[in-house]
């Protein structure tokens, strides 16, 4: 019995893969392209610490980020109940191994743990579900019902309020990008020339000279694309720099008369990992030194100013 649910769900793995993400099976080189980008020993901001440190930060963070502490609590319980019956233990045979292969391996990244929410889920609803056999515990029926409605609370309130906020932020557009754009359109003359990375405000071309790094060159981005605004993923100033001296960026800065640098939250991200990326950073800082900071959007958007030479 075990054996032919065992086929089964992998037969309908197959399937499914095969109706929502076919260029698996018809990009294969892409795909497996893809997997050994994600199967590298570092990357910034995400490079894990051990096993057993990254398995626990699956389980009490990113766990808890898509269900809620509640739901994530429950959900582990649940998995681990549904163990020890047949047949939902098939939901803990996929949930423990893959929890053990992410935590396996050298990155960590909140998406990785996807697969695991519905998985959690179900867990949970499992646990909730086996309240029924406390009926002999509880002394009135309507007891029994309390407890139901208190768990699916505890599972429901947490998500309802974090949906809540980012719908509440979309709609007022708080946002450090759409509050920095905004500031900029007010402040920066248009025509100014803005030096731009990864992540900071996408201006519009018709009203700024737009300048961003690629494979150590500062490049135009009227000339790069005809789009009218950047790409968000425009180019990392510090790694797009980085085999170059940063003495070199500020010359060409100025050779090209920018009027402002625009600087994104991977000044932090960089400085968190120094010792790890030491020339990333020394991109950064030597920006720092040579411009003063006219404006601060939480840190994620630094303006500066380049000012007469």
């Amino acid at each position: 019995v075990a054996l032919g649910y065992l086929t089964c769900a992998a037969a309908a793995s197959l399937l499914a893969a095969l109706v929502v993400a076919p260029y698996l099976f018809t990009e294969l080189e892409t795909v497996l392209a893809h997997v050994r980008n994600e199967a590298r020993s570092t990357h910034l901001s995400a490079t894990g610490d051990a096993f057993l440190p990254d398995l626990w930060r699956y389980l009490t963070e990113a766990l808890p980020q898509a269900l809620g502490v509640p739901g994530a609590i429950l959900g582990i319980a649940g998995v681990a109940f549904m163990s020890l019956r047949r047949p939902a233990w098939l939901v803990a045979l996929f949930f423990v191994p893959y929890l053990l292969f992410i935590s396996y391996l050298s990155l960590w990244w909140v998406r990785w743990a996807l697969p695991l929410m519905p998985l959690a889920a179900i867990g949970a609803v499992f646990l909730i579900d086996r309240i029924e056999p406390w009926r002999g515990w509880v002394s009135h029926p309507g007891w029994l019902r309390v407890l139901r409605i208190a768990a699916v609370g505890l599972l429901t309130l947490p998500l309802l309020w974090a949906s809540t906020s980012v719908v509440l932020r979309r709609a007022t557009n708080d946002d450090v990008r759409v509050e920095s754009m905004e500031w900029l359109e007010t402040n920066v003359p248009p025509g100014s020339t803005l030096v731009v990375e990864t992540y900071t405000p996408q201006v519009s071309s018709d009203d700024y000279e737009l300048l961003f790094a690629r494979d150590g060159e500062l490049l135009r981005w009227h000339e790069y694309s005809d789009q009218l605004r950047p790409a968000a993923w425009i180019g990392i100033l510090g790694l797009e720099w980085r085999e170059r001296s940063p003495e070199e960026l500020i010359a060409e800065i100025e050779s090209q008369d920018a009027d402002y640098v625009l600087l994104s939250g991977f000044l932090e991200r960089y400085r968190a990992e120094s010792d790890a990326y030491p020339a990333e950073l020394a991109v950064y800082e030597t920006l720092l030194d040579a411009y003063p900071i006219v404006r601060s959007f939480d840190g994620q958007v630094l303006v500066l100013e380049i000012g007469d030479p």
